[in-house]
């Protein structure tokens, strides 16, 4: 059956016919061992190849920030305005739960049940195309607080051809001390979650076989680290991202909205734009579109501390003294 199928794959991509390719696999969905053989060849064969770079109509909207809890208001608003507009199907999450859905279902003895960086930087192209194909039909709009990286083997956090654009929510440093000190009750701990990064693996999903916690970590890095990565104008072009202040969802909230949703359309997803919607969303979530109450007054002392955690250049370029 295996090789029966390989034969009509290859037939398949050598015509281009990539509809028949997904339905093909769609029809082996029941069949775990025989659906994982099939994705584990054509990822291996033909994915990564440039020709067959739109095999994919699905790509990932990735919206990205340092602190998680900064990509809410828009997640909300998207999941919001596509819901109104759109009848297809769309998913909504983190991208390690998305991810976790998929390895869920992989057969036990392929399934490495603990993802780390090493894994992701080694397997994050074959962890997508998997996502891809297991939700063909599906456009997936994923939040995340990683890092981009690149690696040896043209291995990378995402890749151009699967992506439909992304936004990176800036957010400042003094804001996120102010948060974590809230959080920690203490200023060294606030300090720490924005100059180091310890890897920690999540529990997300347990496998089909109840064998196995999928666990995933993040690869946040930290502040700088993160912040550059995503800010870099190689990164920002290849990945066709845009950055949004934090600072202009609250204060500009219509306009940025609406720029957010003509870059997404700009880069190939057909939506409407409809201004009626992105009034309705604001005005019913009010309590979205106000600042965090800060506690106390940052000292000077602090002020200097946080001040490098990041280029002096770089706080006043993206305006994030405040």
């Amino acid at each position: 059956k295996f090789n029966y199928n390989i034969k009509l794959i290859d037939d398949y991509f050598k015509n281009n016919n990539y509809q028949e390719i997904k339905l093909l696999l769609q029809k082996q969905r029941n069949n775990n061992l025989l659906y994982y053989k099939l994705f584990a060849y054509i990822n291996n064969n033909y994915l990564n190849k440039t020709e067959h770079s739109n095999f994919f109509d699905n790509k990932f909207i990735w919206i990205i920030s340092y602190d998680l809890d900064d990509t809410n208001i828009i997640m909300n608003f998207l999941n919001f305005y596509i819901n109104k507009n759109e009848k297809k199907d769309f998913i909504f999450d983190q991208y390690e739960s998305i991810l976790a859905k998929s390895l869920s279902q992989i057969p036990e003895k392929n399934l490495n049940s603990e993802i780390n960086f090493e894994k992701t930087a080694n397997h994050s192209d074959f962890y997508q195309n998997l996502i891809l194909l297991d939700n063909f039909d599906k456009q997936i709009f994923a939040n995340m607080s990683a890092a981009f990286f690149e690696a040896p083997n043209q291995k990378r956090l995402i890749y151009p051809q699967l992506t439909n654009s992304f936004f990176y929510v800036l957010q400042s440093p003094f804001k996120l001390y102010q948060r974590y000190k809230k959080m920690f009750l203490s200023s060294e701990a606030a300090l720490d979650e924005l100059n180091n990064y310890y890897e920690k693996m999540v529990s997300y999903e347990k496998h089909i076989s109840d064998m196995h916690e999928i666990k995933i970590s993040s690869n946040r890095q930290n502040f700088k680290t993160n912040f550059n990565s995503w800010t870099n104008e190689n990164v920002k072009n290849s990945y066709k991202g845009m950055l949004i202040p934090y600072l202009d969802i609250i204060k500009n909230s219509e306009e940025t909205l609406n720029n957010l949703l003509y870059h997404i359309k700009e880069n190939g997803l057909n939506i409407p734009i409809n201004f009626d919607y992105v009034e309705e969303f604001i005005k019913n979530n009010s309590d979205l579109f106000s600042f965090e109450i800060e506690n106390e007054s940052l000292s000077n002392k602090e002020r200097k501390m946080i001040s490098n955690v990041l280029d002096k250049d770089i706080i006043k370029q993206f305006n994030l003294e405040n």
